[in-house]
């Protein structure tokens, strides 16, 4: 699915169509065979490629690693976004996630402020993960 919105955190979080059941909590795969947690959840598990996987829920609240604006829209989902603030963001959980930060441009944002996950609908009913700079 490479390029598509599926495979990024800002859009469908591996098919899950509802919320996690509590506030700062984001959805991960977990490897039962060698127990990686990765983001997004999908069918198999990316570092032993095992199909003994399970979605579970882990803390979301993390830190920006990284993060970059985007200025070049490379599909019709992102052309009327842009200029838009893209992180790969370390959660509490353990998870390093390839998200928006959403209600801040670039120059808002520092590597290692704390954000906190946002959770949406798009217009097939999915769940979309985003991220926020958190309220102390």
């Amino acid at each position: 699915q490479g390029g598509t919105i599926d495979t990024m955190s800002c859009g469908s979080v591996g098919g899950v169509e509802e919320y996690p059941s509590a506030p700062g909590m984001v959805f991960a795969g977990s490897c039962d065979q060698c127990g990686v947690l990765f983001h997004p959840p999908r069918g198999f598990c990316p570092e032993c490629m095992s199909s003994r996987v399970r979605v579970e829920e882990v803390e979301g609240r993390g830190t920006v690693y990284s993060f970059t604006e985007v200025h070049l829209g490379v599909s019709d989902a992102f052309r009327d976004r842009v200029p838009y603030t893209m992180a790969l963001v370390e959660t509490r959980g353990g998870l390093r996630i390839l998200t928006d930060i959403i209600d801040a441009s670039a120059r808002a944002v520092e590597i290692g402020q704390e954000v906190e996950p946002v959770h949406d609908r798009d217009d097939t009913g999915r769940v979309l993960l985003f991220f926020r700079r958190a309220e102390k």
